[in-house]
């Protein structure tokens, strides 16, 4: 399961309440399965198209749908952080890629996630196993003796399973 966000434009909304920054972005989650003759097809993929607006009190302008059939949703944020737009899109797509992963789970899959485990989907304990894959490390995790360990990995070495934040990982 994996997904994606781009941001295609940079918004500023102008209203009586004063200025709002924004953006227009589109989101995509998805897995990739094998068919009974073991050839790899895509399934579940979500696309979602959003504006959404930081420092917006009230309810978000609507838009049109656009030819194509695809429509934008728009989202009003009430936070003033110049990141929330963004950091909401991103958060949207993880969710996404949560449901994605639990469908598969459930089902009996197991399912490698890329990027970190979270959300309540992937709490559930119906039957199936997520692995959350993460191919960097954006922060520190550990301190002490368990980051002396990571700093000694060679190319290709794994740490031991460990528990963290209620969940296991390696």
């Amino acid at each position: 399961v994996d997904g994606t966000r781009q941001i295609e434009a940079r918004l500023y909304l102008e209203t009586a309440q004063g200025l709002s920054a924004g953006l227009a972005g589109v989101i995509g989650a998805g897995a990739v399965l094998p068919s009974p003759t073991g050839r790899l097809g895509f399934h579940d993929l979500r696309i979602e198209r959003r504006v959404v607006l930081s420092g917006f009190r009230g309810r978000p302008p609507e838009l049109a749908s656009q030819a194509g059939g695809w429509r934008w949703q728009s989202v009003a944020l009430e936070s003033d952080d110049p990141q929330a737009a963004q950091s909401f899109l991103q958060q949207s797509m993880r969710d996404n890629e949560a449901e994605i992963a639990a469908t598969w789970a459930h089902q009996g899959y197991t399912v490698v996630l890329d990027g970190p485990l979270h959300g309540e989907a992937l709490l559930d304990p119906r039957p199936g196993l997520i692995i959350g894959y993460v191919k960097t490390q954006h922060r520190r995790l550990f301190e002490g003796p368990e980051a002396e360990v990571i700093t000694h990995l060679r190319g290709g070495q794994r740490t031991s399973v460990f528990a963290w934040n209620q969940r296991h990982a390696c």
